[in-house]
């Protein structure tokens, strides 16, 4: 099963709705945080983990994160996996979500697969 992800208005709010595999259901939001590179040491707790993919050695972040989005991967990948076992809030394979969503803009995600971003105001 292939993801589609989607890039429009939440209804009544101005939210861009994403869809992505869920990986581990539950409700959860917070500020998000991009991994990219060599960024790892401005992570602070609670921030919502926004990823290409993930990697062993993002382990300790992404213990710290209140929740996880990446772009590729499906249930088996290694932040579904991890997410399952630490029941980290999940969803993967949600298309272009490191170009959609920027640093620290709003990011609800839903146990339904659906993430919710909010554009922080420059």
């Amino acid at each position: 099963m292939i993801a589609v992800s989607t890039h429009k208005k939440h209804k009544n709010q101005n939210f861009i709705r994403l869809k992505g595999v869920i990986a581990f259901p539950r409700d959860t939001s917070g500020e998000a945080f991009i991994l990219q590179g060599s960024n790892k040491k401005k992570f602070k707790d609670k921030f919502i983990l926004i990823a290409e993919a993930t990697y062993p050695e993002y382990l300790p972040i992404m213990l710290k994160s209140s929740g996880i989005v990446t772009e590729v991967g499906g249930i088996l990948s290694h932040a579904a996996i991890v997410a399952r076992e630490f029941s980290i809030p999940c969803v993967v394979g949600v298309k272009g979500a490191t170009s959609k969503i920027k640093e620290g803009d709003q990011v609800i995600i839903r146990k339904n697969g659906v993430v919710l971003v909010k554009h922080k105001r420059e």
